[in-house]
């Protein structure tokens, strides 16, 4: 069939929200505003399983005009950085998307695997969501304004995660001062909201976006300020060690939990061989305890939108399938017959 393909080169305005406004000044200019029903949002190297675009037709005509997917992975078991954020992906989808469905609240969307309706777009204005996580800016704009956001569970998006730390650091910096970003802007009109119809989706909201930096940081700063006051006080720094390790354990162990259960619950949707699944309970908690420093970074670092690099062109059977990938070089990964070309991706989270 083909496909329209419409280019753009900016400087300055940079990010994926300016590229999303871009695309549909072209396409109601193209096709008018009323050609389209809706606009699916998707990372030019996602997968799709064969029902996805049936799937969340049938929940976008129960009514709602947002829809989000669940969001798997296709590079699970390349390494704990990429496990640690699929299964971060995995949780939200089972966990916290289905059970706001369940509940009757809001869902959010996330970055890749969403649709949303034409006449979303033009109550908005077109896209005007520039801010570094664009998708939460959108999902809180909505939610703000009473509107329902659904999850179609039935509807699994292949994503690919980064695999190297540092491009990792990088993205959730940018995560991460975008949380600051909305939580500036929409705060107080979340929090007036809590008090409104609906508000407990206002409250899910600030509760969804507070704990990725606030929680950490007071809990970072509280540790240390308590292990100052005990130096102070004359306690011993063997004693001041001994419970900044038994506090690093406790956290461990939460997190370790907090990994587990969706690893349990989507064992069977998870395409990696079972001792990298195992291994990556154990790895999660690390994965999310390295928030803590980049959170604290966000605070006070200018951030910017830079791409981040993607090389796992796979196809939806190898995903399933788990082929052994051999390494040939820094540009080309092979994969049982397939090829693994080094690509940048120009889309966001």
């Amino acid at each position: 069939c083909g496909a329209h393909v419409y280019q753009r080169f900016h400087r300055t305005r940079i990010g994926k929200g300016y590229a999303l406004e871009f695309l549909l000044q072209n396409i109601y200019g193209d096709y008018g505003k009323e050609y389209f029903d809706g606009f699916f949002v998707f990372d030019a190297d996602n997968l799709l399983a064969e029902n996805y675009i049936t799937e969340m037709n049938r929940v976008f005509s129960d009514g709602f005009r947002i829809v989000t997917s669940y969001r798997n992975s296709k590079n699970y078991g390349d390494n704990w950085i990429s496990a640690g954020y699929a299964l971060w992906f995995l949780r939200e989808s089972k966990y916290l998307n289905q059970a706001r469905m369940t509940l009757g609240t809001s869902c959010a969307v996330s970055g890749t695997g969403f649709l949303m309706s034409s006449d979303i777009l033009q109550e908005c204005g077109g896209w005007k969501f520039y801010l570094l996580t664009e998708d939460i800016e959108f999902t809180v704009h909505n939610v703000v304004n009473g509107e329902r956001i659904g999850y179609c569970r039935d509807a699994v998006l292949y994503d690919e995660q980064p695999v190297k730390f540092s491009q990792s650091c990088r993205q959730r910096l940018r995560w991460a001062r975008g949380y600051l970003q909305v939580l500036r802007k929409y705060g107080l009109r979340l929090f007036r909201g809590i008090f409104r119809k609906k508000g407990f989706a206002c409250f899910d909201m600030i509760m969804a976006i507070m704990p990725a930096f606030l929680l950490s940081s007071l809990g970072l700063a509280a540790n240390l300020v308590l292990g100052t006051a005990g130096l102070i006080q004359g306690r011993g720094i063997g004693i001041l060690a001994i419970e900044l390790v038994k506090s690093f354990f406790s956290s461990y162990l939460f997190l370790f939990g907090l990994g587990l259960i969706p690893l349990i619950t989507e064992w069977k949707k998870i395409y990696t061989k079972k001792i990298r699944k195992i291994l990556s309970a154990f790895t999660f908690p690390i994965f999310m305890i390295t928030y803590i420093p980049i959170t604290i970074a966000a605070m006070f670092r200018k951030v910017g939108w830079k791409p981040i690099e993607h090389k796992a062109a796979v196809t939806l059977e190898q995903v399933k399938g788990a082929p052994a990938v051999i390494k040939l070089g820094a540009d080309h990964l092979v994969a049982e017959g397939g090829t693994r070309n080094g690509t940048d991706d120009i889309s966001g989270r």
